[in-house]
């Protein structure tokens, strides 16, 4: 069951440190899901008419609003997980520009394991045995999070985002 998360929205330093504080408060197998409200961004451009990638794009109706963002604890680790692009069979139609601009972020390139994502677990070296999440990692996440809605989802503002977080059913 997943419930929505009040998190100061005065700015996105604010908001991200927010965002920071939940992660450090996750339980095991404890999701944040964050979702920007399709009202907060553009619309990603058509195709040129007539190109293959076009025609499959106008097939897939069932595309995703918006993309998704889960930050997922798998035991001390944190999982983030961003919505795929439907070029490689994920759910959001993500242009090459916003692709290339999540790379430059530091998401790895989509890997195909069911439907298309973007996946990174941190801490991204080998720890020993440890508590859940280094303060430092669940900043950085949460760093990553906010620049990824400002700077490639283009949300305005931390206002035009829901959180949530539960345990998935």
């Amino acid at each position: 069951m997943y419930e929505p998360r009040d998190l100061e929205t005065t700015s996105w330093k604010a908001w991200e440190a927010g965002v920071a504080e939940q992660l450090l408060k996750h339980g095991p197998d404890e999701n944040l899901v964050i979702i920007p409200q399709a009202r907060a961004f553009p619309a990603a451009p058509e195709p040129a008419k007539g190109r293959l990638t076009g025609r499959l794009r106008n097939r897939r109706r069932d595309l995703l609003p918006a993309p998704v963002v889960q930050a997922m604890r798998e035991e001390n680790s944190l999982l983030l997980d961003l919505t795929g692009p439907a070029s490689m069979g994920g759910e959001y139609a993500w242009t090459d520009d916003q692709i290339e601009a999540l790379i430059d972020l530091g998401w790895p390139a989509p890997i195909k394991e069911g439907a298309a994502v973007f996946m990174m677990y941190l801490p991204r070296s080998p720890l020993p045995p440890r508590p859940y999440l280094p303060d430092v990692v669940a900043t950085f996440a949460a760093d990553l999070i906010g620049q990824t809605l400002r700077d490639v989802v283009w949300c305005q503002s931390p206002t035009d985002v829901a959180v949530e977080g539960g345990y998935p059913d």
